[in-house]
């Protein structure tokens, strides 16, 4: 493909669909580069840059295959949305997204990638959680030996910043197959420094001038004096002494004072004393000092009792003297915890040579933040992909030969759309039965609330405000109950909240520290201003297109300052796909399924 200079129409007959001005300089600035860092906010186009740099890599015969690794759900975005919508025609390609255990298809799909006769671009992609699995590193691992030029892109890289994680060691293991290296994130490292080393030891060790996580540290930031009573309380309790132990010189200082206060000397009482408040505190020096004390105390001579309190002393001194060595050893320099200073007046950790780590990195990187880009649209759109539990699948299968039935039938329009209906039910986790009282939930985990709070705690972390939209109350509970464990306050907005809580809710979201609101389309969709917000995420779409409309216009108004991103989160070969995809083609989700019956539903694998 070569280096692109502008972005004028002769140009893009290179690309599929048509690039802003920062993805051009970034590919003109680092698109041969063997590694580099994307530092860009979410919605500005990570994914079109890597997909054409590999394209134009594949082209000059320097790249022929590509392994993406990114959060669940998004990595099947890239397969199933990104690369049939943005990878240029002229490029042959196949591409397979990971399943643990997938159907015949989608195990199809990854072994058609080792068809040494089919040629083109390979891609595989691959979630994160995978990757600390044998079963899927082994599969990364065996698709990464089997290329010649691999360029592993690493889809919101700071799921691996943590080196002791197995997903971080995973992925240290793959480098040594590729050629070419890309870490994509919107999370700013200056949040935290530390999380720059495993991210960027990734691309290439000697950005940073060390491969040691601890002089990382050490540099970067103020830690704990080593005498800071912290420190020793942390390692007294890592190098517990055993219960035996404990046991027995608990046993031996009572003795011992039984002895003492049998004696009537007040002053070695008084010893005896300290000696059990010491055992009490953990205080194992101060049972060492009493132990001295009593033995300038003790009369010369011979005595059994002197003796027995000595033969018990001298048993505890060993057992503590052995101990203290071991707490002395982790306390010594190199081996303590590295906990970073705070500062007394903000609370917050005290990093120190920050100019100096951008300097470094600077050069290997590419930073875009949304407001600096003038071309990007208002709206943004993403999808966001989940398989069905297996419990899910069951449920769904019979659901789907229901909504088969009413289909082929000579049912009213309303009695479609009803049986429609519960097949999105039971993609949320749940279903309606028109025998129980309350609403069905379907046993096992939740793939679609995983997805949504994993997706809320990085929108939270880069401090942006999310609404999030719901159908039914159960939802609404249940995204609550979910966000609230994973340590968010939300504002709830539907109709079971009273006026007075409602308009509570818009101004603690507007005007205070709640980053979550959580609503109902129809409760909320309309008459209301939410432009806090950044981000919208559908948990599920109502089937009313003007619904959708209102509900994306409260975020998107006069007085929005930001570009808004839109999020749907869709399970895989459902009915979800087939609603997202009307909605986005502004069609109303009802009129299209009733016009079209049950063939749309069967083919919805290919919709979006």
């Amino acid at each position: 493909m070569g280096i692109i200079t502008d972005n004028s129409d002769q140009q893009l007959g290179k690309f599929k669909t048509k690039p802003f001005d920062h993805q051009l300089v970034c590919l003109n600035k680092h698109g041969r580069s063997q590694t580099f860092a994307l530092l860009a906010e979410q919605g500005t186009g990570k994914t079109w840059i890597i997909i054409n740099n590999a394209a134009d890599l594949w082209a000059s015969g320097d790249c022929d295959a590509l392994f993406v690794l990114a959060p669940n759900g998004v990595h099947t975005n890239w397969t199933r949305l990104e690369f049939p919508r943005h990878m240029p025609d002229w490029v042959r390609w196949r591409a397979a997204d990971w399943v643990t255990n997938g159907n015949k298809k989608e195990q199809a799909a990854i072994e058609s990638l080792y068809d040494d006769t089919a040629g083109g671009l390979r891609v595989l992609t691959m979630n994160w959680e995978a990757l600390q699995t044998k079963k899927g590193f082994a599969a990364a691992e065996r698709f990464c030996r089997c290329s010649r030029r691999l360029m592993i892109a690493c889809d919101e890289s700071d799921s691996a910043k943590n080196p002791k994680a197995l997903r971080t060691k995973a992925l240290m293991k793959l480098k040594k197959y590729s050629y070419w290296r890309r870490i994509m994130t919107g999370t700013m490292i200056n949040n935290s420094p530390f999380d720059a080393f495993s991210q960027y030891s990734f691309l290439d060790e000697s950005i940073l001038g060390t491969t040691s996580y601890y002089a990382f540290k050490a540099e970067y930031a103020e830690m704990l004096p080593e005498d800071d009573y912290l420190l020793g309380h942390i390692i007294g309790k890592k190098i517990k002494m055993d219960y035996g132990s404990q046991e027995m010189i608990k046993a031996n200082i009572h003795e011992i004072f039984l002895i003492l206060k049998a004696n009537g000397r007040q002053t070695l009482t008084d010893v005896g004393l300290a000696m059990l408040q010491a055992n009490e505190s953990g205080n194992y020096k101060g049972i060492l000092s009493c132990n001295e004390q009593l033995r300038q105390m003790f009369a010369p001579g011979v005595s059994s009792k002197k003796s027995r309190c000595l033969f018990l002393m001298a048993e505890n001194d060993q057992c503590l003297a052995g101990h203290l060595r071991r707490v002395a050893t982790a306390m010594s320099p190199g081996r303590l915890p590295q906990i970073v200073e705070q500062d007394k007046k903000t609370g917050r950790p005290k990093y120190r040579n920050l100019d100096k780590l951008s300097a470094l990195i600077a050069p290997h990187s590419f930073r875009v933040l949304k407001k600096d880009c003038l071309d990007l649209p208002d709206k943004i759109y993403k999808t966001l992909f989940f398989d069905l539990t297996k419990e899910q699948k069951i449920v769904y299968k019979k659901a789907e030969d229901e909504c088969r039935i009413v289909f082929e039938g000579e049912e009213t329009p309303f009695a479609k759309l009803v049986a429609v209906t519960k097949l999105a039910q039971i993609t949320s986790g749940y279903y309606i039965h028109p025998l129980a009282d309350e609403p069905v939930r379907i046993k096992g985990e939740n793939p679609k609330l995983d997805l949504l709070a994993e997706r809320v705690n990085k929108i939270v972390e880069a401090e942006e405000k999310v609404i999030i939209w719901a159908r039914y109350r159960i939802e609404i509970e249940d995204i609550v109950q979910r966000l609230k464990a994973e340590g968010h306050n939300c504002a709830q907005y539907h109709g079971g909240i009273n006026k007075v809580d409602r308009t509570t809710a818009i101004e603690n979201f507007e005007h205070g520290s709640v980053s979550v609101f959580v609503g109902n389309q129809k409760a909320g969709g309309t008459g209301i201003t939410l432009i806090a917000a950044s981000y919208v995420i559908y948990f599920s779409n109502d089937f009313s297109l003007r619904a959708r409309l209102q509900s994306e216009d409260r975020a998107h108004r006069i007085g929005q300052t930001k570009n808004v991103t839109y999020i749907n989160i869709v399970g895989k070969d459902t009915i979800d796909e087939v609603v997202t995809y009307a909605l986005l083609n502004k069609q109303d989700v009802a009129e299209t399924i009733v016009d079209k019956g049950f063939k749309l539903l069967e083919n919805n694998c290919s919709v979006l």
